[in-house]
């Protein structure tokens, strides 16, 4: 909002009034200190809001004010709680290896950081604990997989490279057309 006055001078009056409103809306007591995290086990209704005042986009702080705004429902929470988590290991990975590193090498770091016990079941009987890092960069990338949308988006991604046995490389396929 600061740059309009530079580009739109005649929006100068409506930009100095929003910013006084929003100041006002966004007002804080001195006892609401800067909400870094939020714990589902003890979430209040005062400190949701405490967070999205400090943390959220402008555009959910709006949705906050409307009839129809989009539920926070527990589901919801944990989803997102679950992404973040994702999210962290990943930038954590990626701390490990050298910028110009290629997918597969930060794959293999992301899959360092994944703990699976052994009797979790599979999706399938070759999947391995570097597929799980390139569905949790998959996921990073795309959304969260509970919508079809999302995974078809996944599927759909070229850049993904999932490996053998879930997708044939450009070197086995001409392997398979040279006759022996």
């Amino acid at each position: 909002l600061d740059a309009i006055p530079k580009y739109h001078p005649e929006l100068m009056i409506i930009v100095n009034s929003l910013i006084i409103s929003a100041a006002a809306i966004c007002e804080k007591s001195s006892a609401s200190a800067s909400v870094a995290t939020l714990h589902l086990e003890n979430v209040t209704a005062q400190s949701l809001k405490l967070f999205l005042m400090d943390c959220a986009p402008l555009q959910l702080l709006a949705d906050r004010n409307r009839a129809a705004r989009i539920g926070l429902t527990r589901r919801l929470l944990t989803q997102l709680t679950l992404l973040d988590g994702l999210h962290k290991i990943v930038s954590n990975a990626d701390l490990n290896v050298l910028p110009e590193a290629s997918p597969g090498e930060r794959n293999v770091q992301v899959s360092k950081l994944i703990n699976i016990s052994p009797r979790t079941s599979l999706p399938h009987p070759e999947w391995t604990v570097l597929h799980d890092a390139v569905l949790i960069r998959a996921v990073t990338k795309h959304g969260w997989i509970d919508k079809q949308e999302t995974c078809s988006a996944i599927g759909n991604d070229k850049t993904i490279k999932w490996g053998a046995p879930f997708e044939v490389s450009d070197q086995a396929g001409k392997e398979k057309e040279k006759p022996a």
